[in-house]
């Protein structure tokens, strides 16, 4: 598996839940765990990227983040 790049983006939103909806919630944004082959690694498991769109981290995320000097 390959972890994400700089050029993986680290937070997606889901656009599509087709056949996922247990596990994919439309408009949700979701970390990213992995790229390989055209694929995003999100929730454990391996979804193809056009269910996604890139985002910026959700401010939730950065507010606990730790700060870097």
């Amino acid at each position: 598996m390959n972890p994400p790049t700089k050029t993986t983006p680290r937070h997606v939103r889901c656009l599509d839940n087709t056949l996922q909806r247990d596990v994919l919630t439309v408009g949700q944004v979701y970390e990213v765990y992995g790229e390989e082959h055209g694929n995003y690694r999100v929730c454990g498991r391996w979804m193809t990227k056009g269910r996604f769109e890139a985002v910026e981290a959700p401010a939730a995320l950065v507010e606990v983040s730790p700060k870097r000097s």
